[in-house]
């Protein structure tokens, strides 16, 4: 991941974060969210998906080619 720029590490850092968040809801029936934590919840995604949206064309394409054929260990 170190070789993608920054805009897109930081999609990928959210994208877990958020995932996890998405999870505990799916799947926690005690899970609760606040109005507040859900606005910063989406304002992180909005933020996430603008740098990536910022990020070169080319990159976008090696980290979805990263992502979806990366060797799993």
């Amino acid at each position: 991941m170190r070789d993608f720029p920054l805009e897109i590490r930081a999609f990928a850092v959210s994208f877990v974060r958020i995932q996890g968040e998405r999870h505990e809801a799916d799947y926690n029936p005690d899970a609760t969210f606040s109005r507040e934590k859900v606005l910063t919840i989406i304002d992180e995604v909005q933020r996430a998906i603008a740098g990536l949206e910022a990020a070169d064309r080319e990159q976008r394409r090696a980290f979805a080619i990263h992502v979806l054929f990366r060797q799993r260990t």
